[in-house]
C-alpha cells in the first residue's frame, strides 16, 4: 500500500494525499544516505511526522528529490507535495504526517 501524506492543523486533518502510483517508493532517498536528514526517515510502515519548524529543510531534500525524478506521475506527485509542505511551512500549528502501510 502506498504512503498517505496527511496536513494537519490543531483542529484536525485539513488535508491528505494519497500516493496511487507509489512515488515515494522510487524517489525517497535510502535511509542511511546521510545528504538527507529528513525524506530519509519516513517509514514505509508506521507514522512520521514533520512540523513546520522542519519544512525549510523538508522542501529543500524534496526539491533534490523532485530534480532527479524521470516519471511525469512522479513529479506530478511532488509537486502537490510541495503544495503541502508549503502550506505547513506557513502555519506554525501545522504538522506533515506520513501514514505508512
Amino acid at each position: 500500500m502506498p504512503i498517505k501524506a496527511r496536513l494537519r492543523g490543531p483542529s484536525g486533518e485539513v488535508e491528505m494525499l494519497l500516493d496511487p502510483e507509489n512515488a515515494l517508493h522510487r524517489v525517497l532517498p535510502a535511509e542511511d544516505d546521510s545528504s538527507f536528514s529528513l525524506l530519509n526517515t519516513i517509514d514505509w510502515y508506521d507514522i512520521t511526522e514533520f512540523h513546520s519548524r522542519d519544512m525549510p529543510e523538508f522542501l529543500k531534500e524534496l526539491k533534490r528529490v523532485t530534480e532527479r525524478a524521470t516519471r511525469p506521475a512522479d513529479r506530478a506527485y511532488l509537486a502537490d507535495l510541495r503544495r503541502l509542505a508549503e502550506e505547513c511551512a506557513s502555519r506554525p500549528d501545522c504538522i506533515l504526517r506520513f501514514v505508512g502501510d
